[in-house]
């Protein structure tokens, strides 16, 4: 069976929506499936210059290949990574399934003909910071079966007179585990995500934290790292999964600060690592965290409702600063406390969704798993 799975752009960053898909491509190859990555260096809809200039990253990234993500993740060998000029009819595989990830790739599979096999839309958030609301939901009316990563977000498409299978991320626990108790972790070192949009709360936790004294400051993401920011913050762009594991379990403290999230995956890496956690109160943090929960197996690890990012910050430093809290911490960081997939992939090729398999595509002739 023929898999293609369709991003937004090249792969060379560790973002969390595409190493989601990723792993289902480990996870779907390992199970015999013949799986494809497309990714386009340009997905129109962008000034005469801009373009021209994403045509030139075409040819640039083609020869040296940093559309790839090997440098951060480990890809199965039987997984085809193909950078493509654009999501033309030209570019349509020939397969049994094709997914979507994002509004674009949608809207441009939505264009492609029936061999390029049945259509799926994984939706992993609510893409209001690219598109205005009416295209995001007329995306989900698109004619292909949609999957989201979370209930609030089958709810949303459901608001929109349409179904959403749920398909919540899975959790990789030889990727990412407790290494380190925390009586031997830094008692004030504190860990977030750093993210250039706003909406990520990234410059929240900066404003909040350099009037703590005494604390450790460590911060990763793809984007650069604010100019301003206070000299004492360590800064870590592009980490590879092992590093990012190392980090997760270096810090004693995680802050999950957005304003909005599909699925918060850094807060549930970051508690399969032992971290204690403090999260804003976003339906895409309450996915993983339950209130019913709080006291009993996610001891340490807090959802603050209502309160504003001085208040969720005092609670996280005075966490840090107890050693009951930290215990509590070490007590419900442990593998398996968060209620989802054990692993990537489970879900894709468990038996309850045979529904992906279909009828074979009948295409002749076998890829390379390297595109050339």
């Amino acid at each position: 069976m023929k898999v293609a799975f369709v991003l937004p752009g090249g792969a060379g960053e560790p973002a969390g929506g595409s190493r989601m898909i990723l792993r289902y491509a480990n996870a779907l190859a390992a199970g015999g499936w013949a799986v494809t990555i497309l990714m386009p260096a340009d997905l129109g809809e962008a000034p005469f210059l801009r373009r021209a200039l994403r045509h030139g990253r075409f040819w640039t990234w083609r020869f040296t290949r940093a559309y790839r993500p090997t440098r951060w993740m480990t890809i199965h060998p039987q997984v085809r990574l193909s950078w493509v000029a654009d999501l033309g009819v030209s570019h349509a595989p020939c397969a049994d399934s094709v997914i979507a990830s994002s509004v674009r790739t949608a809207e441009a599979i939505a264009c492609w003909p029936d061999s390029a096999g049945r259509k799926f839309y994984l939706v992993q958030g609510y893409e209001t910071w690219d598109f205005p609301p009416d295209r995001v939901r007329a995306s989900w009316r698109l004619p292909m079966t949609k999957l989201a990563v979370s209930d609030w977000l089958c709810e949303l498409i459901a608001s929109s007179g349409e179904r959403a299978v749920y398909l919540p991320n899975g959790l990789d626990h030889v990727a990412f585990g407790r290494d380190r108790p925390a009586e031997r972790r830094a008692a004030g070192q504190i860990l977030w995500p750093h993210h250039w949009l706003a909406q990520k709360g990234s410059d929240d936790v900066v404003a909040a934290l350099a009037k703590v004294p005494g604390l450790q400051l460590v911060a990763f993401g793809t984007a650069s790292a604010r100019l301003g920011w206070p000299s004492a913050i360590r800064y870590f762009k592009n980490p590879s999964q092992t590093r990012l594991r190392g980090l997760y379990n270096e810090a004693s403290m995680m802050i999950a600060p957005s304003h909005e999230e599909g699925w918060g995956l850094p807060a549930c890496e970051a508690l399969q690592c032992g971290c204690a956690l403090v999260a804003t109160d976003i339906r895409g943090h309450r996915e993983f965290l339950r209130e019913a929960d709080l006291d009993t197996a996610f001891r340490g690890f807090h959802i603050v409702i209502n309160a504003g990012i001085e208040g969720w910050i005092g609670k996280a430093t005075g966490l840090l600063h107890t050693t009951k809290g930290l215990a509590d911490a070490e007590a419900g960081g442990g593998e398996g406390r968060v209620p989802v997939a054990d692993a990537a992939g489970n879900a894709l090729v468990g038996e309850d969704f045979d529904w992906l398999r279909g009828e074979p595509c009948g295409c002749e002739g076998a890829d390379d798993p390297e595109d050339r």
